[in-house]
């Protein structure tokens, strides 16, 4: 085979689609002058997993999150239910000294924000993804649970229980928390 007497082209790119070019010096989509490879312009600063979120908890997935939280700490404290015309009680006092595990929806919440304002990284929202779906499954089981028994305990008694808006809103507050929860540590 004959040597070739034509010397290698070095490829050129476009700063603007980045496309590659050999045998021109203008790119024929934007003519725009080609560059080398080095002299592309670098793209603004990507974030990486391991950069440091600002504290609040706005974006990767803290949001709504850090919302479920606080709605059920609101619900902690808003009348949850009333039976026949007492009082009403909350998810946390008198009705949880007799019924422990209701202790769960108030320290669920204030565990995801702990952990929203301690892992500061995507990487470590990710790591926390399955313990914060794990606290919001056991909010959402302590709620059953007790919904239950009171049910039961009522109907027994032959009892009208009737819920209030800390119910629905620690349902809401649940629902939301365990879907943050799944969007820990993801990029926008």
């Amino acid at each position: 085979m004959p040597p070739s007497n034509t010397t290698p082209t070095t490829p050129k790119f476009c700063p603007f689609c980045r496309e590659c070019f050999e045998d021109t010096d203008l790119c024929p989509d934007h003519e725009l002058p080609l560059v080398a490879f080095g002299d592309l312009p670098r793209p603004a600063h990507v974030p990486d997993d391991d950069d440091a979120l600002p504290p609040l908890p706005f974006g990767q997935g803290r949001t709504a999150a850090f919302v479920g939280a606080c709605v059920l700490l609101v619900a902690s404290v808003l009348p949850a239910a009333h039976l026949d015309g007492r009082e009403p009680f909350s998810l946390i006092g008198a009705a949880a000294a007799r019924v422990p595990n209701l202790w769960l929806v108030p320290c669920t919440a204030m565990a995801t924000l702990v952990v929203l304002f301690r892992f500061r990284t995507r990487r470590r929202l990710r790591s926390a993804r399955i313990a914060v779906v794990a606290m919001a499954l056991f909010a959402a089981a302590s709620l059953s649970l007790s919904a239950y028994r009171m049910i039961g305990s009522a109907r027994v008694e032959r009892l009208d229980l009737h819920a209030d808006v800390g119910v629905f809103l620690a349902v809401f507050g649940v629902l939301v928390l365990g879907y943050g929860a799944l969007t820990l540590g993801r990029a926008p």
